[in-house]
């Protein structure tokens, strides 16, 4: 078996801590009980913001990353990670792993839009000939920051994973009754596609299923909700005569 803990990742440079630091600051937030006593959330970093970050100064920053894992090598080079290999890039660098991104920057099977992986199940062409048999768990275990979905139609019967990170960045309870709960929730604008961006409209919607969570909103990403009571809410369906509301 193959050992690169001897050639493990250099967290120590400034270029790798720099990253890791600005991830830190810039997380946002998943607001998930807006009504316990400590309001109970989830981090996640808007990807559009990694992308921004990365690109910066023609990738000077990300130029800088890829010289200190591959000191002795320019094969990996800023457009092998920008724009479709930026979240499993950051994950990678959170488990001190970043320099398989030379493997993954060589399949589809593990690009960004292949997120989540199964720890139980590797996805195409994961690496084999690793020193730490619980590679893919770390990576699974962090991916959940960086894989949040882009909400768009049709809403119909949507489910998400338990621990997938859904972008709502503001939740009010307006009422709550026996079988269910109605919330005004805001999106990160990164994620919302469910409206053009001069939509005005606040909508009133109903539940398909007890699962996850959100719909339809104004142009800042404000929503009416109604889901059924569960652990973790539905996605509703818009309804064609929908009651627009200010």
């Amino acid at each position: 078996m193959e050992d690169r803990r001897s050639d493990g990742q250099p967290d120590y440079e400034r270029s790798i801590q720099t990253l890791l630091s600005w991830f830190t600051r810039s997380y946002a937030q998943e607001v998930i009980d807006p009504d316990a006593s400590i309001p109970k959330t989830q981090a996640f970093m808007p990807i559009d913001e990694v992308k921004n970050y990365l690109s910066e100064n023609r990738h000077s920053k990300l130029r800088e990353i890829l010289s200190v894992l591959f000191p002795d090598s320019d094969d990996v080079i800023p457009s092998d990670i920008v724009p479709n290999y930026v979240a499993v890039f950051c994950i990678l660098l959170q488990i001190s792993e970043g320099k398989y991104m030379k493997h993954f920057r060589s399949y589809d099977s593990l690009r960004d839009d292949a997120l989540p992986f199964d720890p139980h199940r590797p996805p195409p062409n994961w690496p084999k000939n690793t020193s730490d048999p619980a590679f893919l768990q770390k990576f699974c275990d962090h991916q959940w920051k960086f894989c949040v979905p882009v909400l768009q139609r049709p809403l119909s019967d949507k489910h998400f994973e338990s621990d997938r990170v859904l972008p709502i960045t503001f939740k009010q309870t307006l009422s709550t009754g026996a079988s269910a709960s109605l919330w005004l929730i805001k999106l990160h604008p990164s994620y919302n596609g469910l409206v053009q961006r001069d939509a005005t409209a606040v909508r009133s919607l109903d539940t398909i299923s007890p699962f996850s969570d959100l719909p339809n909103f104004n142009r800042h990403g404000a929503m009416a909700m109604r889901t059924r009571s569960s652990s973790k809410p539905t996605l509703p369906q818009m309804r064609e005569n929908t009651t627009i509301t200010k």
